[in-house]
């Protein structure tokens, strides 16, 4: 087989991909499209590392990327269960002690709201978007608590004991 000339090779490849999309800094219906686990380099830590795609308004479908590391560090420990919680995965979930595979099966279709930043090129590194926190999704209560009371017209929320 002949070699194939770089104008083939450019032509077969298709169009050159854009550079991902920025989007402001804010928060961001999302919902995990991907979820994988992977071992932190620099610490060793387990991590989740997620796809995330954006639900809704002007950035609906912009793809952002988050990791959910596991510090064995106290708090760090409670900030991964934190953003567990935020995805449905409680304290209850991981003492029946799940497997990657399961934990990865069920990180994924979750929705949550991320807390997005912009954060700047860095020598040759572009600039990007990090999301900087998971919370329970937009007008829910996070997994394993009591829904706010809701506020009466008016006035104050109702008080609750």
């Amino acid at each position: 087989m002949p070699a194939m000339t770089w104008a083939e090779i450019m032509a077969k490849a298709g169009p050159e991909e854009a550079a991902a999309e920025i989007i402001p800094a804010g928060t961001y219906d999302v919902v995990v499209k991907n979820a994988k686990v992977a071992w932190a380099k620099s610490s060793g830590n387990k991590m989740y590392n997620l796809v995330l795609e954006v639900e809704s308004g002007p950035y609906a479908k912009t793809t952002l990327f988050t990791r959910l590391v596991l510090a064995t560090t106290e708090r760090g420990a409670d900030a991964f269960l934190k953003q567990m919680k935020a995805l449905t995965l409680t304290r209850e979930f991981f003492a029946t002690e799940p497997d990657d595979d399961i934990v990865t099966a069920k990180l994924t279709g979750k929705r949550a709201s991320a807390n997005v930043v912009e954060k700047d090129a860095e020598g040759e590194w572009p600039a990007k978007n990090e999301v900087k926190w998971l919370n329970a999704p937009s007008g829910t209560a996070p997994a394993g608590s009591a829904a706010a009371a809701p506020a009466i017209a008016g006035g104050a929320p109702p008080v609750t004991r």
